[in-house]
């Protein structure tokens, strides 16, 4: 059994999309645009980090003065909506509880803001289940740039033999083949699941509960 489960947080962890799309549509009346993106626009625009979502609601090519105007309406608002409706998906709480109990460690990796990640999990997982967390920090590259897997397998002596990556989109795969890692991929996140990923993942999974299956 693998001992270190490394979990992406947006579409894997918790449900965060309510809230996400919320702030991009607060944001963009905010610059004069209208905030009418639905749920599933939003869901393909997330897995990149927030600069990239903000280019996405922003039609895909904005210029750097609207992109930074939509930025600074956006993140007050990103951080002060996560929490609203924000909550685990069904079964994942369990599911986490039982992988500590078998003796495994968890961490999370994600391009939310780091702060915001830690807040966050903090929130909707009470009890310190993750024994640490990486998230985005400004001014680095989102994942799958390896900073962020580099920081956490520092601070906590991971080793990839022992690891697997648990998330629900491409970044997430590409994240876990820099590392050579396992990727057990959820289906009920956010990703956009064609045959690449599918094809791409060493195992895949449609509820929290077979988080607990031996790989």
């Amino acid at each position: 059994m693998k001992k270190d489960y490394i979990f992406d947080l947006d579409g894997t962890l918790a449900d965060t999309l309510p809230d996400i799309r919320d702030a991009v549509n607060g944001a963009l009346v905010a610059v004069g645009r209208e905030g009418t993106l639905s749920l599933e626009d939003v869901r393909k625009m997330i897995g990149r980090g927030a600069r990239n979502l903000a280019r996405l609601a922003l039609g895909g090519s904005p210029g750097e003065e609207e992109l930074s105007s939509f930025m600074r309406e956006y993140m007050p608002r990103y951080r002060d909506f996560q929490g609203r409706t924000t909550k685990p998906f069904p079964g994942m709480e369990e599911a986490l509880l039982s992988l500590k109990g078998r003796g495994a460690r968890l961490f999370v990796c994600t391009n939310k803001p780091h702060e915001l990640a830690v807040s966050i999990l903090k929130k909707i997982f009470p009890g310190g289940l993750f024994d640490d967390v990486q998230g985005h920090v400004e001014g680095r590259p989102p994942k799958p740039d390896p900073w962020l897997l580099d920081a956490l397998f520092e601070r906590n002596g991971i080793k990839k033999e022992g690891a697997l990556f648990v998330g629900d989109s491409l970044p997430d795969k590409e994240t876990a083949d820099i590392y050579g890692l396992p990727l057990v991929l959820c289906l009920w996140g956010y990703g956009n699941y064609d045959s690449s990923l599918l094809r791409g993942a060493s195992r895949i999974i449609r509820s929290p509960e077979g988080l607990l299956d031996p790989i």
